[in-house]
């Protein structure tokens, strides 16, 4: 496993470990280390994958957390993963918008 892969999966540990213990500046530690683990992949050959599959995460983490049938530890995991992911992509995004219209 390479280095990218595997901040990324420690990211989603970290994300999954906060989200049982909430507080104010949990969610600012896990969206900087989405911005971190997202600079490690703005390199990566899978970086159109990374993002479509990214925004698909998104979109369905934002759909599970919008139904109000759910407990609160799942709404917590989900807010925090969602967070993590949703930071690894804003990196992601903007660096290959700039990439590209430069093109």
């Amino acid at each position: 496993m390479n280095l990218r892969k595997l901040a990324f999966a420690a990211g989603l540990v970290v994300a999954v470990i906060c989200a049982f213990f909430p507080n104010d500046w949990l969610p600012w530690v896990v969206g900087g280390l989405g911005i971190l683990v997202g600079f490690l992949n703005v390199a990566a050959k899978e970086q159109k994958g990374l993002l479509l599959c990214g925004i698909g995460l998104v979109v369905a983490l934002t759909a599970i957390l919008a139904q109000h049938f759910n407990p609160a530890w799942l709404n917590e995991v989900v807010f925090y993963v969602r967070v993590f992911v949703a930071h690894v992509l804003l990196v992601v995004a903007v660096l290959w918008f700039f990439r590209t219209a430069g093109e």
